[in-house]
């Protein structure tokens, strides 16, 4: 299989966007209603509640799904993530075609970066949509503009946690952080569930 073409960053490009931007996006039909997460802290939330991420893998077998218009935050962004051994990285440069990828995508993406501020579909409204049907998805919301609104308002559409641009990699670490947090109780509750079933 042939290697990705580097970026000026010296990182692989892993994603480029072709085509015209998809005029209708059609979602499953709603499952279940989940319960919001809920936080009190602006950059990695905490998760308030009991979590059932039972699609998440770990980080270096996760499927992330990056959606900003920046190429440069893309870029930015993808070369950290690279440095957690997370290699399954797609991008997109606006808010449809993050939601179509993301439902069309197989498999679907476990951890899901999104720019508040983007073109054809914000991102809060992508993460409204990705919540009420795949609540299992690990959701940081990413905004220059880190306004107490833009942050009650992630929080309570679901998002699992919050990056103020410019990034920094101490930040960037606390939601990975959050992230395998989530994916060890996910574990240790399935663990509990089994010993339950053997006595």
């Amino acid at each position: 299989m042939p290697k990705p073409p580097l970026t000026d960053a010296g990182h692989p490009e892993t994603h480029q966007e072709t085509g015209p931007v998809p005029s209708e996006i059609r979602v499953p039909e709603k499952s279940e209603e989940t319960a919001r997460i809920a936080g009190d802290k602006q950059e990695g939330f905490s998760t308030g509640g009991h979590l059932s991420p039972q699609g998440r893998p770990p980080l270096t077998e996760a499927e992330v799904l990056i959606a900003d218009d920046m190429p440069i935050f893309r870029q930015l962004l993808t070369g950290l993530l690279l440095e957690y051994g997370i290699s399954k990285i797609e991008s997109v440069d606006n808010g449809r075609l993050a939601l179509w990828h993301f439902f069309h995508h197989q498999p679907q993406p476990h951890l899901v970066f999104l720019d508040i501020d983007m073109p054809a579909l914000d991102g809060l409204a992508v993460l409204k949509q990705i919540k009420q049907e795949s609540p299992d998805c690990f959701v940081c919301m990413v905004s220059g503009n880190s306004t107490l609104l833009n942050v009650r308002q992630a929080r309570a559409d679901g998002a699992d946690a919050f990056l103020v641009k410019p990034i920094s990699l101490l930040n960037l670490k606390r939601v990975m952080a959050l992230y395998q947090k989530s994916v060890v109780s996910t574990k240790n509750d399935e663990n509990i569930d089994k010993d339950k079933n053997d006595a």
